[in-house]
């Protein structure tokens, strides 16, 4: 094994996760919607009123679910993360070997490093990404098999698909 990091998760860490890497997307795209949106209906308020109230209301739309889908779905991760492990917070151990292997309780995913295409390092832990929604989650700061400046170069070599 070249690397073991343990820690437990925190509500920190997973809103950082959904803010900075999962909905990042979204949220931008939905502000720049509502803005186009409202300076549409703007443009066009001397037209047809039905075009400007839809115009607005798309701008609503986008705007609220670009400020609310976060933290719906900080809600449903904190929710589910409770009911998987009947409430119960377990050591979340991931190990950097021949595969990344992640383990929780009884629940265990394995990766293999060729799957690895984002590194994401944020104030609270790091992720690696397998795919645009799933990834790997663990705190640098909590290696107690090697160290996070040995790591990085590590992983950089094996995750050739790394970007």
């Amino acid at each position: 094994m070249k690397f073991e990091s343990r820690y437990y998760t925190t509500k920190e860490m997973y809103k950082e996760y959904i803010f900075k890497v999962l909905c990042k997307h979204l949220t931008i795209l939905g502000i720049i919607v509502a803005v186009c949106a409202f300076l549409l209906s703007v443009i066009f308020i001397n037209e047809s009123k039905l075009t400007v109230g839809l115009m607005l209301g798309a701008g609503i739309i986008s705007l609220l679910t670009a400020i609310f889908t976060p933290y719906v779905t900080l809600k449903q991760l904190l929710d589910l993360d409770s009911k998987l492990h009947s409430g119960v917070k377990y050591e979340v151990v991931v190990t950097f070997d021949d595969k990344i292997t992640l383990t929780e309780g009884a629940q265990t995913i394995s990766v293999d490093y060729s799957q690895i295409i984002k590194y994401h390092k944020l104030k609270t832990c790091s992720v690696l990404m397998f795919s645009n929604q799933n990834g790997v989650m663990f705190d640098e700061n909590h290696f107690t098999v090697g160290n996070k400046e040995d790591f990085d170069k590590f992983i950089h070599e094996k995750c050739e698909n790394l970007r």
